[in-house]
């Protein structure tokens, strides 16, 4: 828990204002390495309707048929768009919307998402936290270009409990891979008024350097 807090306010506390929402664009170093992954069943097992790693369970408002890429799907994507080329992926069975629930309240979450063939789809993916939307990401994906990341950041405090995949187009097969999580990091009430006051020593530094810096002009 630790780790995570120290990696979300490195990433955080100096990039996004207090309860903002941030899209991640693609899977960098700083997504990959500061999430846990989800993995995917050998594409030869049954449909599901949760997956879990034991840390987190994430369960699907309707199946989905794990695959894989090169066998049951064409082709995926290649980096910096996608972490690789040959994911094994989940994909859906003709659904245009699908939520997925977590057990736990998280504040990163984020999938490689294409659909199946040469048209456009707009893809929206919205974050709840509860019944309140948190944030939405839109992206226009077209089949055959290639894979794109929708994964988005809650700020240091927020958290998100279900997130809703839909698509513009009507009964067309969503393929998903590299599913993606980070826990919330909701602080205690005494560490967030060490962070407040570290950042108000922070201020009153900067503040302090200026004011020398102009007596000494």
């Amino acid at each position: 828990m630790l780790k995570q807090f120290a990696i979300a306010a490195g990433v955080l506390a100096f990039t996004v204002p207090a309860g903002a929402f941030t899209q991640i664009q693609s899977p960098n170093s700083t997504y990959v390495f500061g999430t846990s992954l989800l993995g995917v069943p050998a594409p030869t097992g049954p449909n599901m309707t949760f997956v879990t790693d034991g840390m987190l369970r994430v369960d699907f408002s309707s199946e989905l048929r794990p695959r894989r890429v090169g066998v049951d799907w064409p082709s995926w994507g290649l980096p910096p768009e996608t972490e690789n080329n040959s994911p094994s992926i989940f994909c859906s069975l003709g659904e245009d919307s699908m939520t997925f629930t977590f057990d736990k309240p998280l504040g990163i979450w984020g999938f490689e998402v294409q659909g199946y063939g040469p048209d456009d789809q707009v893809f929206t993916l919205e974050f709840f936290d509860g019944a309140n939307l948190v944030g939405t990401i839109t992206r226009t994906i077209n089949g055959t270009d290639g894979a794109l990341l929708m994964a988005g950041r809650a700020d240091i405090g927020e958290k998100f409990t279900s997130v809703r995949l839909s698509s513009d187009l009507d009964n067309n097969t969503i393929a998903m891979a590299q599913l993606r999580y980070g826990l919330a990091v909701i602080p205690e009430p005494a560490t967030w008024a060490m962070l407040i006051a570290g950042f108000g020593l922070v201020g009153v530094a900067a503040r302090r350097r200026r004011e020398i810096a102009a007596h000494n002009a």
